[in-house]
């Protein structure tokens, strides 16, 4: 098995554990076990027990957004792009249990303050989406001129205060009525228009 076949499974084990057992109650002998190997052999790949967890979530919040990334991709129309992005971002969790699973057991993967970062390169890559989206359609006369950087880190920020309302809080279900009606309130605006 490669290194990066070896990582992946590292990381699929400890997702499984940490959801069962959230990051306190883990341990590295427990995750071990799932991968049937011994202790020493975890330090291989990372320091400690909050190293694995941190590499972990990256791990887990990059496959997330890898499937929306491919979504989006998929996609010609970029009022659809952005559609698609909102959907697949918050539908992705109803689909993974784990994730979901350390999330509630660990509400400061989301942290409500942008200053605030945890994951620096994920949360980096999903600002760096929303503004490609917003610029390309802008350029293309489909959405209003506004400044893309102010307007990634809103829509950002209304994305993440939904993830924590309906996967932490809340269910996931009854929230997705509202935040589907918040996209549409996004794209169309308050404003009647003739």
């Amino acid at each position: 098995m490669k290194k990066k076949e070896k990582l992946e499974l590292l990381y699929c084990k400890a997702l499984e554990v940490f959801a069962r057992y959230g990051y306190k109650k883990a341990t590295l002998d427990d995750i071990a076990g799932e991968i049937g190997i011994t202790k020493p052999g975890i330090y291989k790949y990372v320091k400690d027990k909050m190293d694995l967890y941190e590499k972990t979530l990256s791990y887990a919040l990059l496959r997330w957004q890898e499937k929306v990334v491919t979504a989006v991709n998929r996609e010609d129309d970029i009022v659809r792009k952005f559609i698609v992005m909102s959907q697949k971002g918050y539908d992705y969790l109803m689909e993974d249990q784990l994730l979901t699973e350390v999330l509630k057991k660990d509400p400061t993967i989301f942290p409500f303050s942008t200053h605030v970062v945890r994951f620096r390169e994920v949360n980096n890559r999903s600002l760096n989406l929303i503004k490609y989206i917003l610029k390309e359609g802008i350029r293309q006369k489909k959405f209003s001129k506004v400044d893309i950087g102010r307007t990634s880190i809103l829509l950002y920020s209304i994305y993440r205060t939904f993830i924590v309302e309906a996967y932490v809080i809340s269910d996931a279900k009854q929230i997705k009525k509202i935040y589907t009606d918040g996209i549409q309130l996004i794209l169309n605006g308050l404003i009647e228009r003739p």
